[in-house]
């Protein structure tokens, strides 16, 4: 797992066509914001496990 550490608006780039930006820093919250390509598809780990288990 890479844990970059970033301030507010700062961006790291992935497979040159993602973009995850720190949108904002505040005691234990971080926003972020993520731009991609169209074609991208994107979950949340709890619901992408959910997913498996029912197509199993």
């Amino acid at each position: 797992m890479l844990v970059p550490g970033c301030t507010g608006h700062q961006s790291v780039i992935i497979d040159n066509d993602i973009k995850l930006t720190v949108l904002y820093i505040k005691l234990r919250q971080v926003l972020t914001g993520i731009d991609a390509p169209d074609s991208a598809e994107f979950r949340r780990e709890a619901l992408f496990s959910q997913i498996e288990e029912t197509e199993e």
